[in-house]
């Protein structure tokens, strides 16, 4: 019997716990690296992503490579039931929202059309179908926008055989892990 998002996130927290800071930071680079080095990326004129929080794949490395590269960052804000992605230009204008997650402040909204979206999830299988964190957020938000790219960043613990999944659930193209790429 497969197991319930609700256990897959438990044990997935668990394991991002666990894992030594340094091997967080080098599993990360090794990810992020991959993302850099794909086409998505690199002809993206905006990123949109999550800041990372909570044991997830580290984005600092993306958003400074993005900045450096001339692209538009965008990072979210959750508003009601519904996010909405604001550019950054310096880490000193994130501040703890919603869920203590950082969020921009003072930021211009962020309009790009077709912006490269770094989706965040908890877990992860080959089919690239995604747990997320359970309040729909980036399923509702890309519902709104179908023509964006998608792409994951994750360990490749998170990566598992298969992953329960709903109507509403939307995959990413693409997940980058620090050994490979899923397409």
């Amino acid at each position: 019997m497969m197991e319930t998002k609700k256990e897959i996130r438990e044990r997935i927290f668990a394991l991002r716990e666990k894992m030594p800071e340094a091997e967080k930071r080098a599993g990360s680079r090794k990810a992020v690296q991959r993302l850099l080095d794909s086409e998505c990326f690199k002809t993206a004129a905006a990123i949109y992503t999550y800041v990372g929080f909570r044991g997830e794949v580290g984005t600092d490395d993306l958003i400074r490579a993005a900045w450096k590269d001339g692209k538009t960052v965008g990072v979210p804000k959750v508003e009601g039931a519904e996010i909405r992605f604001y550019i950054l230009n310096d880490f000193t204008k994130l501040r703890p929202g919603s869920f203590h997650v950082p969020e921009p402040l003072e930021c211009p909204v962020a309009q790009e059309e077709k912006a490269l979206v770094i989706v965040p999830g908890v877990a992860f299988d080959e089919e690239r179908n995604r747990i997320g964190y359970g309040k729909g957020f980036y399923d509702r938000y890309l519902c709104a926008h179908p023509d964006f790219p998608t792409a994951a960043l994750a360990f490749e613990f998170q990566v598992l055989k298969q992953v329960p999944q709903d109507d509403g659930d939307i995959r990413p193209q693409m997940i980058f892990t620090e050994k490979r790429c899923i397409v």
